[in-house]
């Protein structure tokens, strides 16, 4: 499982497209309503984090995201 966010340094900002894909996919996984409250189960957040490396080819990790 992915998820450790090693492929990628921390960094301010993201790319234009990186923001799109994720605000993609977290819309997505809304509609499919798996928001729970204000945020996403831990098993969500693994699948997007997932989705996002599929889609871009960076594993940011689920804290990046999350954060």
């Amino acid at each position: 499982m992915r998820g450790k966010g090693k492929d990628i340094d921390d960094t301010k900002d993201w790319p234009k497209a990186n923001e799109v894909t994720l605000i993609q996919i977290l819309v997505g996984k809304v509609r499919e309503g798996n928001l729970q409250s204000s945020t996403f189960k831990k098993k969500v957040w693994a699948e997007i984090n997932n989705e996002m490396h599929d889609a871009i080819g960076v594993d940011y990790g689920i804290d990046r995201l999350k954060g």
